[in-house]
């Protein structure tokens, strides 16, 4: 789960795969995206989030 994988990260780039990889399956309603979020923002900042997300986008469009 994404919340074990924010836990253990110590990098921001820790967590980039997993998150691109829940955008893939995109099974969460709003209230999990946003406490998926906010466990990011709680560890690192908004700009982390930022980060993460953008690498994460950036992921997809590469594809696989």
């Amino acid at each position: 789960m994404i919340f074990t994988v924010i836990e253990r990260a110590r990098r921001r780039d820790d967590v980039v795969a997993a998150y691109a990889d829940e955008l893939r399956n995109d099974f969460y309603n709003p209230h999990e995206w946003r406490r998926i979020n906010m466990a990011i923002v709680d560890k690192w900042s908004e700009a982390g989030l930022r980060y993460i997300k953008g690498r994460a986008w950036q992921l997809l469009r590469e594809g696989p």
